[in-house]
């Protein structure tokens, strides 16, 4: 039997943001010296790219505390330059988000959005578990949920 895939307009949205994602990750990765990662942080990078470039769309990467999962984040946004909803279990991480990306990607468009903050102009949207039903269900002007292209958590 052999494996059919539909070209529904989804599918080829995923897709083009794939292809976008491996562009623009490769060209980050083959860029180390504008980088502040350390080793093993790139190294969670080029795991991402490799996955990708496998044809995968979706998946987890589980790193232990401490590692810099929030610098990697934001440096995956920056590479990726997609429109991207980053959510935190809660407001602590989400403040150490925006300063990981301050730190690490100064030029990164970041926002916040949760209780104490409803920043949506950014490129990156940087959100709680909690606020993102919140923004999912209110219509703001600059905010389409379809125009999400990646999802980190």
């Amino acid at each position: 039997m052999e494996r059919v895939e539909l070209k529904t307009e989804s599918n080829l949205v995923l897709e083009s943001n794939r292809q976008t994602a491996l562009r623009n990750l490769g060209a980050a990765l083959q860029s180390p010296e504008e980088t502040t990662l350390r080793e093993h942080q790139t190294s969670m990078m080029q795991a991402l790219y490799d996955f990708l470039l496998g044809g995968d769309t979706a998946g987890y990467m589980s790193e232990p505390t401490g590692t810099g999962k929030s610098a990697v984040m934001v440096k995956i946004a920056e590479a990726m330059g997609l429109k991207t909803v980053i959510l935190s279990p809660m407001q602590q991480i989400l403040n150490q988000t925006a300063k990981e990306a301050r730190k690490f990607a100064p030029d990164l468009s970041i926002s916040n959005y949760y209780s104490g903050e409803k920043d949506l102009s950014g490129t990156v949207i940087n959100t709680t578990y909690q606020s993102i039903p919140t923004l999912l269900r209110a219509r703001h002007s600059n905010f389409n949920p379809q125009n999400i292209q990646l999802v980190l958590c």
